[in-house]
């Protein structure tokens, strides 16, 4: 259930840095906090709702992550969690605000910190493996991502002992949705979008 409106004032009072901001985008942006109750820091996502397409697709985004917050499948650790959802008026603006599991960068960003070195081979094939047991699990759940790529894969923890976790649920969907040309970012896309075809048949495999 999403959180009473007191719950993100709680979370809006403890901003670690009000100039913090983990990312941004077409999608909102994204804040750092800490638990005022555990002490543990939590990324904060704010999304714009206006209007009801962006509302839709912010409930769509939010069944996904309480679905995969539902989970006790030991592969639910390769997901960024959801702790809690709001929705209401935010700073004059009708906003949706998700607090999830904060993370310490990107596999991008991870890579381009080991330049000119690249993470160690088993290093590599474990953070593979984590990938591919997230994806499994959200498959599991019929949910599609369709805008995977490094930077929605991220890292939690030190060096090489980094788990790995899936993020940005924004582009998801459940039920072998249609793939078309207006999701998942241009450089990964499958090779039947680039080829022009703007329909795509998908679903869990």
């Amino acid at each position: 259930m999403r959180s009473a409106a007191k719950t993100l004032a709680d979370f809006q009072a403890n901003l670690i840095d009000e100039c913090k901001i983990l990312g941004a985008g077409s999608f909102g942006v994204v804040k750092l906090f800490r638990d005022c109750a555990t002490g543990d820091l939590r990324a904060v996502k704010y999304v714009p709702l206006g209007g009801d397409p962006l509302l839709a697709e912010w409930e769509r985004e939010e069944s996904v992550l309480w679905a995969l917050a539902a989970s006790t499948h030991p592969s639910s650790r390769y997901v960024v969690r959801l702790f809690a959802s709001w929705a209401g008026h935010f700073e004059s603006r009708h906003t949706g605000a998700f607090v999830m599991e904060a993370c310490d960068r990107s596999v991008l960003q991870d890579i381009e910190m080991r330049v000119p070195h690249i993470p160690p081979l088993g290093v590599a094939l474990r953070w593979a493996a984590q990938l591919m047991s997230g994806l499994s699990l959200l498959h599991s759940l019929n949910v599609l991502h369709r805008d995977l790529k490094p930077n929605n894969v991220l890292l939690q923890g030190p060096g090489d002992d980094a788990v790995l976790k899936i993020a940005d649920m924004g582009s998801s969907r459940r039920e072998a949705p249609l793939m078309t040309s207006a999701m998942a970012t241009v450089p990964y896309r499958p090779p039947e979008m680039l080829l022009a075809e703007e329909v795509v048949e998908a679903g869990p495999v």
